[in-house]
């Protein structure tokens, strides 16, 4: 698996607007993501990174996985 480099910030924007944008909130998106509610809240600010295995999933994928899984 290839490395991926992402900027914290720009991530965690990206995050935040595609989640708000699907209508997922903090919790459901957490969970969905296998991460805490806090840590969801420090990824979005840019505090702190995913792992870069999620990081590729949602970066390829949008947050398409996301919402797949919500819907089941």
């Amino acid at each position: 698996m290839a490395t991926v480099l992402v900027d914290a910030k720009y991530f965690g924007d990206y995050l935040r607007m595609a989640r708000n944008s699907m209508n997922i909130t903090r919790f459901e998106c957490a969970k969905l993501l296998g991460v805490s509610h806090s840590e969801l809240i420090k990824i979005e600010n840019g505090k702190v990174l995913m792992p870069d295995k999620i990081i590729q999933k949602v970066m390829t994928n949008g947050m398409a996985m996301i919402l797949c899984k919500r819907r089941k």
